[in-house]
């Protein structure tokens, strides 16, 4: 069993399939209710496994990536939670979303990209690059679970005091040519996707629900009143072949993970209804469609996407990626 404890005293529970379906009526939770209430618990425990347990703290509702909790010191009291999506379907919408900012409207020289179709966003070296955090593989899970998002707007790797913006930037390059290792990326983000007391997945909001109540035990429904969709006040077009031929062989690292946390969620689920826990199989690791990091994009197995290099990538970077092809 997962236990709870809150408040000075222990309590447990387990939620049976017949229990879950007599429940009508389900309390709607915003984020910030959410927050709050993670708050207010002193502490909680879960199962990673079949036996083993562990007591862990919930004290803030954000945005991190992994680096950040490294940096504190009761790091080991923490309970970290994560919404997945698929990564094609995030970028879409990241797409759109982006154009929604004041940071990005309100700037002149975003212009050009506030008036480009997706085709033409990707066909656009300069623009893509200036607006990686759409498409980066990676920044869908695997880089906030492995500690290694380089995105201006996230970086949370503070553990680092840097004397000055070049230091950063030189932090920035060996993080994104680290987060390219597959096996050591995915091996990562994996241990610690398990590791999560809740996890859920955009696409499959009923059994990431029934997870969550299990977790806090409360009825619990996710509202999704900040959709995209809903900031915009309408659909967006649909992303044609060619644009999703491009996300999906820009992807695979991110798409490994979704795969993974798919078969997680089935057998947490499954052991909601039965009470036994069977650890899934991990997936294969996937073939290197492209490797694209702000300097570069070399894509040995798309028939949709050309090899790039910016004129900033240094000698030194490129002979660094080049190695990196050949492991």
């Amino acid at each position: 069993m997962w236990r709870k404890r809150g408040f000075g005293r222990e309590k447990s529970s387990r939620w049976s399939t017949k229990k879950m379906e007599s429940i009508k009526d389900h309390r709607i939770f915003t984020s910030e209710e959410i927050r709050r209430y993670f708050n207010r618990c002193n502490s909680l425990t879960h199962r990673q496994g079949p036996l083993h347990q562990r007591k862990r703290q919930i004290p803030w509702f954000s945005h991190f990536d992994w680096s950040f909790f490294n940096t504190l010191s009761y790091n080991n009291s923490l309970e970290p939670i994560m919404m997945l999506r698929e990564p094609m379907a995030r970028s879409v919408s990241h797409f759109y979303f982006k154009k929604t900012m004041f940071d990005v409207t309100s700037k002149r020289e975003n212009q050009k990209f506030m008036k480009m179709t997706m085709d033409e966003f990707f066909n656009d070296p300069v623009e893509i690059m200036r607006f990686q955090e759409i498409w980066m593989d990676t920044f869908s899970g695997v880089s906030w679970l492995a500690g290694t998002i380089t995105n201006p707007d996230d970086y949370t790797f503070t553990s680092e005091h840097f004397k000055n913006d070049f230091d950063k930037q030189k932090s920035f390059e060996k993080l994104e040519l680290k987060r390219l290792n597959a096996s050591w990326s995915l091996t990562l983000a994996a241990d610690r996707l398990e590791s999560l007391g809740w996890f859920g997945i955009l696409e499959r909001m009923e059994d990431s629900e029934r997870l969550l109540s299990y977790f806090l035990e409360e009825n619990v429904k996710i509202s999704h009143k900040r959709s995209t969709k809903e900031i915009l006040g309408h659909k967006y077009p649909i992303p044609s072949p060619s644009v999703l031929k491009k996300l999906h062989d820009l992807s695979p690292l991110d798409r490994w993970l979704y795969e993974f946390a798919n078969r997680l969620m089935d057998a947490r689920i499954e052991e909601l209804e039965t009470g036994v826990f069977a650890r899934p199989e991990r997936p294969a690791f996937p073939t290197m469609t492209c490797l694209a990091t702000s300097y570069m994009i070399n894509c040995p197995n798309s028939s949709a996407l050309s090899n790039w290099i910016s004129s900033r990538a240094t000698a030194e970077y490129q002979e660094s990626f080049e190695k990196l092809l050949k492991t």
